[in-house]
């Protein structure tokens, strides 16, 4: 009865730590970033460091009991929990030419090696010590920068539809400095109430493991999975969203080839109640985009609705306007 109570103050404790880590840490590290007039990518980076925080908290206390291996298989558990959702969505999806992109088949490569150093070092029976250290952290920083560069190469759109993203959704926290007090306040609380359930759950782990005898793999395999719940929950929402939204969206073969609007402007209309305009302007030899919310038409909707943006005159520009107003019709 006693092993039972103890895994459920695991699986608890565990969903909290990712609870508070998800909805509490992310969110206002996220804030407190973007009030400190902080670039686009800096406030990017910063919230995905936060996003491992579960895993992170973990796989130290684990460690700080003495349960090393639990640490390693819990980042065995995540890192192939990430590699077959991020397989699977690209397979749902059917998008299997993504699979020809160098900067996917980087991603991909990368995950297959980070599931394969946790699994040579329980097979050797490495002994963790503080000279691996820096081992492990310029292993971080090649990882880092092979992906990184393979993103910008080779997905540049996609880098700079996030980066744009990103950059409108930190303009308004700029400047506002009275809000740095309260969410530096509210992260301490965190920090505080992160650590207070991690050493909790550092009590939990080595009970399990030393008294009833609980072998460190079940333990790490359970931490593994329930760490991976944020990842789980992104992969089946981003389904539903991917289903709701294919119906909606705008294609690339809608929007003809550019020898069309040589000679003529093109009205369209993405669901539920955005409509576009996309004009070659001959002076720029620039084509532009333009989206409002309906009802009214084009001629008559007042400007300060209209927005606008520019993108070459050739295939590649089509294909950004078709993001682009797919984003907007979101």
């Amino acid at each position: 009865m006693n092993i039972f109570i103890d895994v459920i103050k695991l699986i608890v404790l565990t969903l909290v730590i990712v609870g508070i880590s998800k909805y509490v840490l992310v969110v206002y590290l996220r804030k407190f970033a973007e009030t400190l007039n902080l670039k686009p990518r800096t406030v990017g980076n910063i919230t995905g460091f936060a996003t491992s925080t579960p895993e992170l908290i973990t796989v130290s206390f684990s460690a700080a009991t003495g349960l090393i291996s639990t640490g390693i298989y819990n980042i065995l558990m995540s890192n192939i929990v990430s590699l077959i959702l991020y397989s699977s969505s690209i397979i749902i999806n059917k998008n299997l030419k993504l699979l020809k992109n160098k900067a996917i088949i980087t991603d991909i490569l990368l995950a297959i090696i980070a599931i394969i150093i946790p699994i040579f070092l329980i097979t050797i029976n490495v002994q963790i010590n503080i000279i691996l250290v820096p081992i492990f952290i310029a292993l971080y920083l090649t990882f880092y920068y092979i992906d990184s560069n393979a993103h910008k190469l080779f997905l540049k759109n996609e880098y700079k539809q996030i980066y744009e993203k990103i950059s409108e959704e930190t303009k308004y926290m700029k400047g506002k400095k009275k809000k740095t007090a309260l969410y530096s306040i509210i992260l301490l609380i965190t920090v505080v109430c992160l650590f207070l359930v991690g050493n909790w759950l550092g009590d939990v782990l080595e009970n399990l493991c030393i008294q009833f005898g609980v072998p460190e793999l079940i333990l790490g395999a359970l931490l593994g999975i329930a760490t991976s719940i944020p990842e789980l929950i992104t992969f089946f929402e981003a389904q539903k969203y991917h289903k709701k939204g294919e119906k909606n969206m705008v294609k690339r073969e809608d929007l003809y080839g550019i020898a069309y609007y040589k000679k003529s402007a093109y009205y369209g209309s993405a669901k539920p109640d955005i409509r576009f305009r996309i004009a070659l302007d001959m002076e720029k030899g620039k084509l532009e985009a333009a989206v409002w919310k309906e009802p009214y038409c084009y001629d008559v909707t007042p400007e300060e609705e209209i927005e606008r943006k520019e993108f070459p005159a050739d295939d590649e520009g089509l294909c950004q306007i078709t993001d682009w107003i797919n984003e907007k019709a979101k």
